[in-house]
Formats: C-alpha cells, structure tokens, sequence
C-alpha cells in the first residue's frame, strides 16, 4: 500500500521547543518563533510545541547559565557559582536519572530537536520511538566546544576538563541518532567541519536535508533622522552597524581591528548586543546600544550592516537585514556564503579588503544604493521569506514520513 496525499498531510510534528520561551531573537529561539507565528497565523494543526513547563528543557537552561558566566555573575539561587553550575549541568545531562518526560512522543510522526543536549535528554523517551528523529542544531561550532571556547573560561575548562570533553558524547549520540539533520544550507556545515574531528566520520550524506531558514520581514520603528538624532551620529557620517554577541566567533574584536585602521572622523560604528569582556574602542564614534528589542531601526539607520563572523551557521540576523534592504559586509565563511548572488553583499577575507570594500561602498552614488536595497527586499522575498520556509520545512518533512510509511506499507 502506498501512502500518498491525504494519508501524509495528516502528519504530527513535535517541536522541541516551549512555544512560551520563543521570543524574535538568533538561534533556535527565533528559528521557532518564525515557525510559531506562521503556524498560527495559517490554523495549521500540523505543528506542534511543547506547552508544558514541567518538560525538561536543556538548552534554555545552558544558554541562560552561559549569560551568566559571560557577564562574570557570581551566584544564582544559593551561592552557586555559574562557572561550576554548568560544570554541573554537563554532568546531570550526562549522568543524571533517565525519567521518562511528560510529553508522549508515540502521538508525533516526527520530532525536531534544536539542541543536542535536549535530544540526547530524550534518549529513554526515543528507544521506542518509530517516528522520525530530526535535529537542528543551530550552534556556530559542535555546541561541546562552543561551551567550552565561548562560555567557559580557560581556568575553568582545566579544572574540570575531564567533564568538559565528555560532553562530546551529548553531541555525538544526538548526530547518530537523528534520523535526519537539517541545515539552512551547505555552508552552516562548515564549523563543524571545522571544530569537531569526528564530525566527518560521524556525517551521513543521506540523513542531511538542506533547507534554508526563513523569517518575517521585520520593520524600523524609528525613521533614520530619529535614530542618528538620538545616538549623536551626523546625517553626512558613514555608519556601520554590528548585531550579536560580543565575541571571538562572531568577530567583534575583527569589527574594532577595522575601526582602527579606518582611522576616519566620518566612520562611526554602532553595536548592538550585550557588551563582553573584548575592551572596545572608548571613541564618540564607536556607539554600545546594549541588548534592544528594536535592533531593526538601528540596522536601517546605518549605510553599511556588517557580519564579520569567523565561523558562520547562518545569521537571522543577516535574513532581518535582508528583509529591510540593507548593504551588507560580510566574511565569506560557512552560511554567508549563501549570499554569494544576492545584490549589495559584499565580501571580505581579512580587515585590509574589509577597508577596500567599505571605501568602495561608500562610493557608489545614492541612485545605485537604492536599486540595490530594492533588489535585496526582492531577494528576500523570494527566497527568505516565512512563508517561503514554511512550505519548504512541510514538503521536507512530509517527504520523509510518506517515504517511511511508504517503506512499511
């Protein structure tokens, strides 16, 4: 019997995310919150989240102990220091009681895992499981040893590295058990290749699915003037803009190493994002904003937004940017590389051809800026738009529960 049409497009997909936490941010939180808000505004019963609490949820728990260590912040709850809570929470993943979940996953035909920790957390639950596994991973690097560079401080990781390294086992057991991993495209494969030497080993052609990440086009709230008013930037000045986390992956230090050889009283430079231990440049021209819900309207206000990501899984970020019809200066690594034909992206290797872009930029005649960004707006609505994604991640998944059910029948 072959099961076709109707049969498939009654399929149930768990989400293993808690729909309460998913906000319109990066990462697996705003991948989801997309999804969400499309799902809803569509009725579609398809797709599903977790909506209890009591649900085990790993990887809110690791990134909100990550914050923590990364602003220094020494206690939570009764005196415990976040560098050993997550010493502690590797451990508890790894060792901790194999409690079956609330959640049956018996009722999906297929579960999505945005986190290793969450899928190797389910482990128990997924030995009898016959639906499909599926993961995302999301992470810039194999999320062991993105805890262990970016959220780990080096004193730490050799105190406990024993811990530390055996947390590779999480992320090894979430990629062979998965039935399926789904990336935004080739390039996101690129830092793992990179930072984990099994993962060439552990990959499998087969069980990878390419779909790009899609989101809803996002608007400025606040005009140009009103921006550049509010932060002290001249009308006449060049602004770059800078999204994310103040690290070494994402760049940042690359970001200030450019600033510097600019040397240029018309440059100016405004990051949003929380600020990290990297010292930035103490100059009326280098602008902090800190953490806003309104990166949009600053991103907008600029000439050029920059991505100067060492390693790149692919940025919602640059999508959102995309959406308002932005210039854009990005490294060519790992996901960026996506963006290789979209109109007004321009690429760079090192902080030298970094300047010559941006000079360049800087040069084009208004007439030409503005045929560009209408063509990004165009690029992103034919390729990047939630609606575009949505259908895409459906057919994806629908493919692959007609062709198990097809295989059992």
């Amino acid at each position: 019997m072959k099961y076709t049409g109707d049969v498939c497009n009654k399929m149930k997909v768990l989400i293993y995310e808690n729909e309460k936490y998913l906000k319109p941010t990066g990462g697996s939180s705003g991948y989801c919150y997309n999804i969400l808000i499309e799902r809803n505004k569509r009725k579609d019963e398809r797709i599903n989240f977790i909506v209890d609490k009591k649900e085990n949820k790993t990887i809110r728990t690791v990134k909100n102990i990550a914050k923590k260590m990364i602003i220094n912040f020494k206690s939570i709850g009764n005196s415990v220091n976040p560098d050993e809570e997550m010493v502690r929470l590797i451990r508890k993943t790894r060792e901790g009681s194999q409690r079956r979940g609330v959640i049956d996953l018996s009722g999906y035909d297929v579960v999505h895992f945005e986190s290793t920790f969450d899928l190797y957390k389910k482990r128990t639950d997924l030995e009898n499981y016959n639906g499909i596994v599926v993961l995302t991973s999301h992470s810039p690097k194999v999320f062991h040893r993105e805890i262990i560079e970016d959220y780990t401080k080096k004193e730490i990781y050799e105190k406990h590295k024993k811990i530390f390294d055996e947390a590779e086992e999480i992320d090894e057991y979430a990629f062979k058990r998965a039935d399926y991993i789904i990336f935004p495209c080739a390039g996101a494969e690129e830092p793992y290749f990179h930072s984990w030497k099994k993962y060439e080993e552990l990959r499998d052609p087969n069980k990878i699915k390419y779909v790009p990440t899609g989101v809803i086009p996002v608007t400025a709230r606040k005009t140009r003037e009103e921006i550049r008013k509010q932060y002290h930037i001249p009308d006449d000045a060049i602004l770059l803009s800078f999204v994310g986390r103040h690290n070494l992956v994402k760049g940042y230090d690359l970001l200030i190493d450019i600033f510097n050889h600019l040397n240029q009283d018309n440059i100016y430079v405004i990051c949003c994002g929380k600020v990290s231990e990297i010292k930035y440049p103490q100059s009326e021209r280098w602008i902090e904003v800190g953490w806003t819900d309104d990166p949009y309207s600053i991103v907008n206000a600029s000439d050029i937004y920059i991505l100067p990501n060492r390693e790149t899984y692919f940025d919602i970020a640059m999508l959102q940017a995309l959406s308002l019809g932005k210039i854009s200066l990005l490294t060519y690594t790992g996901g960026n590389k996506e963006f290789s034909d979209t109109p007004g992206v321009y690429f760079f290797d090192e902080v030298e051809s970094a300047i010559e872009s941006i000079r360049k930029i800087t040069k084009l005649e208004k007439e030409e800026i503005l045929m560009l960004e209408e063509k990004q707006r165009q690029d992103f609505a034919l390729k990047y738009d939630i609606g575009i994604f949505y259908d895409k991640y459906l057919e994806t998944l629908e493919a692959l529960v007609c062709a198990k059910n097809n295989y059992r029948g």
